[in-house]
């Protein structure tokens, strides 16, 4: 979520507030000191709210905590509300994201327009949070983004960051007991721990990190979904490149071969929809031979479909990794020479060159 700390403050203790007012909700003692400070606290939110969080109690991590579990469903509840349009990611946005976030991305739902939490009005009072950087927000497996789907047209790079920073936050939450409430907790526990300072929160501080680490690589997926042609040649041995033995057929075995062209269909593959298909027969793929496991041969088949993830590979820092399980790369069987099979690995490395390939046209 990209805001800024005194927004934050602002919108844990209102919805505190708003919680208790609509839904019946108390946060224990901390809910009725603000609420009987209610004047006080508008005059000046950030210094009233800490200095009643280190009078109360010494556990005041805690009590922000409190306050998130039930800050965070409340949001989520207002977000949907006002922001009822959803849709699923696009099969090119789950090709670039896919080998970050596993099978996450099947489960996202993105709501794009949204109208983001910057005005608040309850008790009458109104606080405004107008001309707040927040474009991005993530509730249960809901991401929200102030921005239109078509953005993706224009500035690809820049919505796949923004998409991987919210969807970090997630699988944050799905790694923290799976429920909105429980990362409410952990969130407003780390801003407290943070000092009240956004940037330092440790949920914020690894959606940013990962970010910076995958944008590029998911980027030049993207860009790449459906355009890719070509040999796939060994970078172990730049003669070597991916053939149909014996022709391109159903369950013919992928081998690397030492005479292959640009001419010859048999040596010449496109990359569509996340799936490896012959440029000699379309209706063939690259699939993995009786499932997508250590040592599984890869042939070609002639049923294969982008939701197979035994049928769908992605790039991957020099590698051909598994869409279902991206711990598999393809691998020169024995080492990279002439009539190698390629099959699968679970210990491929980036540096490993017998499972290191590129593209040629």
């Amino acid at each position: 979520m990209r805001s800024n700390y005194s927004i934050m403050i602002l919108i844990v203790i209102f919805i505190c507030l708003l919680t208790q007012n609509a839904l019946g909700v108390k946060i224990g003692g901390y809910g009725g000191k603000i609420i009987d400070n209610t004047e006080e606290f508008f005059k000046n939110p950030v210094g009233t709210t800490k200095e009643e969080l280190e009078r109360m109690t010494p556990k005041a991590k805690d009590l922000w905590g409190r306050a998130g579990r039930v800050a965070m469903p409340a949001a989520e509840k207002i977000m949907k509300e006002r922001n009822k349009k959803k849709e699923h990611l696009t099969n090119r946005m789950k090709y670039a994201l896919r080998p970050i976030f596993g099978d996450l991305v099947d489960r996202i739902n993105v709501r794009y327009n949204s109208k983001m939490l910057d005005k608040w009005s309850a008790l009458g009072y109104e606080i405004r949070l107008s001309g707040v950087d927040t474009v991005g927000q993530a509730y249960g497996y809901d991401v929200f983004l102030a921005y239109p789907k078509s953005r993706f047209n224009s500035e690809p790079a820049d919505m796949l960051d923004l998409l991987i920073h919210e969807i970090t936050h997630v699988q944050q939450m799905r790694n923290i007991k799976n429920t909105v409430a429980d990362f409410g907790y952990r969130y407003f526990w780390e801003f407290k721990v943070a000092n009240l300072n956004y940037a330092e929160n440790k949920l914020e501080k690894e959606a940013y990190a990962m970010a910076d680490r995958h944008g590029s690589a998911a980027y030049k997926r993207y860009i790449s979904y459906g355009n890719v042609s070509g040999m796939i040649i060994s970078n172990k041995d730049k003669s070597l490149a991916f053939h149909a033995n014996g022709g391109a057929k159903h369950g013919a075995q992928i081998k690397l071969h030492s005479n292959c062209h640009s001419g010859n269909a048999d040596c010449t593959w496109s990359w569509k929809n996340g799936m490896i298909i012959s440029r000699k027969n379309p209706s063939l793929a690259i699939h993995a031979y009786h499932g997508a496991k250590h040592g599984a041969q890869l042939r070609l088949h002639n049923n294969c479909k982008s939701s197979n993830p035994d049928c769908t590979w992605f790039w991957e820092k020099g590698m051909i990794v598994n869409g279902g399980n991206p711990s598999l790369a393809f691998h020169a069987f024995h080492g990279a020479k002439h009539g190698a099979e390629i099959r699968l690995h679970n210990s491929c490395r980036p540096n490993n060159l017998d499972c290191s390939w590129s593209y040629k046209k």
